[in-house]
């Protein structure tokens, strides 16, 4: 009887403690947030609109190493969202982010 109630016991607090394991935060997470909210996962608003670097008068938008915008004279640090709002392109030598491309228009078949 004591055997069979000590692994009773034995196996209750191991229980405890694995249920205490699932509230720690894995670092994988955003901040309060939890692992099986699959928005946790996605990217960060930040990376979503990243910052790009537009040159005065200029067509295009660049990253932060491009040789257009390096020498830091009449740049300009916008989010991607405003240089794609602004219609700019971008700049073929440094290939920033771009973003993705709309979904297919979707038709319907009338008969």
């Amino acid at each position: 009887m004591k055997k069979s109630l000590l692994i009773v016991v034995g196996v209750l607090v191991m229980f405890g403690f694995s249920i205490l394991a699932f509230g720690q935060d894995c670092g994988k997470c955003p901040s309060k947030s939890s692992c099986d909210d699959p928005k946790a996962l996605k990217v960060k608003d930040a990376e979503k609109d990243p910052e790009v670097y537009v040159k005065k008068d200029n067509k295009f938008y660049h990253t932060k190493e491009c040789a257009v915008v390096k020498d830091g004279k009449d740049v300009k640090v916008v989010k991607l969202s405003e240089a794609l709002k602004d219609k700019l392109n971008p700049c073929t030598s440094c290939k920033p982010v771009t973003p993705p491309p709309p979904p297919p228009a979707q038709t319907e078949n009338k008969k």
